[in-house]
């Protein structure tokens, strides 16, 4: 059997991608790993169109993730110069 590699993203459970999805798409709490407290990360948008695009958040030390598609507009990335 060979085990999961440190590369193998895995998902938050329901309740802790509820409470990643519910600090997103705000902008007043700190975007922390409700599993291990570690400062999550922003991906860049996955699918879903310009005007609905999905995010993905990822834990570095955890490797847990959550998509979401509500992001505080302060959370966004900020384009590219041209």
């Amino acid at each position: 059997m060979q085990g999961r590699s440190r590369e193998t993203p895995v998902t938050f459970s329901r309740e802790e991608a509820e409470e990643v999805r519910r600090v997103a798409a705000t902008r007043d709490e700190p975007l922390v790993c409700p599993r291990c407290g570690a400062d999550l990360v922003l991906g860049e948008a996955q699918g879903g169109d310009t005007m609905h695009p999905v995010w993905e958040i990822r834990c570095p030390p955890c490797l847990r993730s959550a998509y979401v598609t509500e992001l505080a507009k302060e959370r966004r990335p900020k384009p590219a110069d041209s």
